[in-house]
């Protein structure tokens, strides 16, 4: 038992460290920072580039990549992306970093090249030692990681308590406006506040790389993990979280000493325990009615009172105060119908390659209409819709592989199972809170995919459940005409939602709850409906997507690529159906384009895009289709205007009494007046 004690608190140093930076983070800033794992690997593999790829040695590769490239890469992030999303809405905070947690892993493969690396050395000097606890074999880098730990705490102790440093920044976190009056550069404290959290980032990189490998999935894992004594700290309360992270690597470690090894249960379970604890903490919350405190980080009441602050977003009808394309009703307007006639003209000019390309991307533009049902129309931020959509698929296998189902109703049944964990997920999270709704979606994707999608029986060695398709859809072309009839019927269904009173009651919602309250519309009854609808289009996208492909393959609904599908959504609009659309082709055709006509080594460039895109929601909420709908509008109202104009100015004429009879009338009219000024 010693033995798994000491490796439990080794992890559980890790998992410490990264929720003492999360803490951090949100306490002074108010961002629960979802791309702290991409961070932590970006610097990891930077440090791996020194140190191994270029022969520095490792305290020189420590120093150049995580004592200052860590802070570097911070400070450019707060200026950048931090300081633009500080007193926005929730939403926009977890779309911005989501954006960023796709764009960084992309673009570290850019820039270091995308090596499958195995053996990762950490700080510890090769060969490894190894020393002797109690009987039990510690290597150096575990003790690197408690000792990391223990400075960490004593350090950051003495300096918040006893510095002027930690005055200053303990006075920012409970009033800027205070702060700044007594004459402390606030701006300062916020850039040194993300260059200290950007290094932990890197120290536990680089730190834990060894134990998990350079992989930035599972970088991003373990930062998930690390949300759980984030959530029981409830993101506030630094020591708690310290405490909690230590407690969980130590359970997860004593919980694989007691299950039996060499078992695919154990290693799912493992992999669970701390999604399980984040699940439970967030269900305790539900059941006491205690939500976090969203306007954590922006100061205290008079902060808030005085700030100008930015409650728009990917979800408001009058960002900067323009009317969202999306509510004119986008299936009906012509920019609309001629993108969907062009795309039902793509069979008779493509080659089958694009025409499957594009059928693909029609069937994930199914799915992407739950994120525009969820996030667009409910204001609600899922994280779990790639879990949704994988559900959808298996289903859909094993009806109509299994039990001779045709295809159709296998569908539909599918989108039915996926609508009830809509309902069911709807019903724990919609009173907490929009930051706890995204956690407890995020927890529920990844466990998912680490206790259903791991099983033999799905997983198949990795070949998924076959699924042959009907001979009436055989052809890509024949299915990709099935996709667009579908998603056409998908689209009109959120437009009549959009329109109707329910769809008012959500506009209501979404620009207050409280006022919505207070005029009696039943707002749990109102995002139930947008959960199980949106939950259904995602298990019947994900039902088509597996049809296109001949298979329901469990890597092909992770939940961090489903981060990357909301990135590529809200890039191109989260409120508009036909950016979905458009964000579904763009997902399949622009990797296509990059792999048939540019050197694979810049392979990664659509999804650095599609990240960036996702992070430039803080700069324009209404996305790329919508924005330029937008401006062809605005462009074709002037050229109208300018028409009527020119058909209204009078022409000349050649009728000369035409032109004389004003002016006589006009000279009568002065004659009267004088006459009338004399008398």
């Amino acid at each position: 038992m010693l033995e798994f004690t000491i490796a439990g608190l080794a992890l559980g140093s890790i998992y410490a460290i990264v929720a003492s930076g999360l803490v951090v983070t949100y306490v002074s800033a108010g961002i629960l920072n979802f791309a702290f794992g991409p961070m932590a690997y970006f610097l990891a593999r930077f440090y791996y580039f020194l140190h191994t790829e270029q022969g520095m040695d490792a305290v020189s590769a420590f120093i150049v990549s995580v004592v200052i490239g860590g802070p570097a890469l911070g400070v450019a992030l707060y200026y950048i992306l931090f300081q633009h999303i500080r007193r926005s809405s929730t939403l926009i905070k977890v779309v911005a970093t989501v954006g960023l947690s796709v764009a960084l892993p992309a673009a570290s493969r850019l820039i270091f090249g995308d090596l499958a690396i195995t053996v990762v050395p950490g700080l510890a000097p090769e060969p490894v030692a190894v020393y002797r606890v109690g009987g039990v074999a510690v290597n150096l880098n575990q003790v690197l990681m408690m000792a990391a730990l223990v400075l960490l705490v004593v350090a950051g102790g003495v300096v918040l308590r006893f510095t002027q440093t930690g005055l200053v920044v303990r006075a920012v976190v409970d009033t800027e406006a205070m702060a700044q009056l007594v004459g402390v550069n606030t701006r300062r404290v916020a850039v040194g506040v993300w260059a200290f959290s950007t290094f932990l980032a890197g120290a536990a990189g680089v730190l834990v790389a060894p134990t998990v490998g350079l992989s930035s999935d599972q970088f991003i894992l373990l930062v998930s993990a690390a949300f759980a004594a984030v959530v029981v700290a409830r993101f506030t309360n630094l020591a708690t979280a310290i405490g909690a992270g230590l407690l969980l690597g130590w359970g997860t470690t004593v919980i694989q000493n007691l299950l039996p090894p060499g078992s695919t249960w154990t290693t799912a379970v493992v992999a669970s325990t701390p999604f399980v604890v984040m699940l439970s903490a967030l269900l305790y919350y539900r059941l006491r009615g205690l939500g976090a405190d969203e306007n954590s980080g922006v100061g205290g009441a008079l902060d808030r009172a005085i700030a100008v602050s930015d409650h728009g977003g990917v979800t408001s009808d009058t960002t900067s105060g323009r009317r969202s394309h999306g509510s004119r009703g986008p299936l009906f307007a012509a920019p609309v119908l001629v993108t969907l006639v062009v795309v039902a003209l793509l069979p008779l000019v493509l080659p089958n390659y694009w025409i499957g390309l594009v059928a693909n991307g029609i069937c994930m533009a199914i799915v992407f209409l739950s994120f525009t049902l969820l996030t667009g129309q409910g204001g609600m931020v899922w994280l779990c819709q790639a879990a949704l959509a994988g559900v959808g698929a298996v289903t859909t296998a094993q009806l109509v592989t299994v039990f001779a189902w045709p295809v159709l109703p296998a569908l539909l049944v599918a989108g039915g199972v996926t609508a009830v964990f809509g309902v069911i997920i709807g019903l724990v999270t919609i009173r907490l809170g929009n930051l706890y709704i995204a956690l407890v979606t995020l927890s529920f994707a990844l466990l998912i995919q680490t206790m259903m999608f791991t099983r033999e029986w799905i997983e198949n060695h990795g070949a998924g459940i076959a699924l042959a398709r009907p001979d009436w859809i055989a052809e890509d072309a024949q299915f990709m005409y099935l996709a667009l009839a579908v998603f056409c019927i998908a689209s009109l269904v959120v437009l009549n939602l959009r329109r109707s009173t329910p769809g008012l009651a959500l506009a209501a919602i979404r620009s207050s709850e409280a006022g919505a309250r207070s005029i009696s519309i039943g707002v749990v009854h109102a995002k139930l409906a947008v959960a199980l609808l949106a939950s259904a289009f995602a298990g019947f996208g994900g039902g088509m997507m597996a049809l296109y492909a001949g298979s329901a393959s469990p890597i092909s609904y992770s939940a961090i690529l489903g981060m990357v599908w909301m990135a590529v959504l809200v890039t191109m609009g989260v409120r508009s159906s036909i950016a979905a659309l458009l964000a579904g082709l763009a997902f399949t055709v622009f990797p296509g384009i990059f792999s048939t006509y540019f050197d694979p080594s810049i392979g990664d460039v659509p999804t650095v895009l599609f990240g960036v895109g996702a992070i430039l929601v803080a700069r324009n909420p209404d996305g790329v289709a919508a924005t330029h709908a937008r401006q062809i509008g605005q462009i074709a109202a002037r050229l109208r205007s300018r028409s009527d104009r020119t058909d209204a100015a009078p022409g000349p004429s050649t009728d000369t009494r035409s032109d004389s009879r004003p002016a006589v009338r006009h000279r009568d009219h002065d004659s009267r007046t004088k006459e009338q000024v004399a008398r």
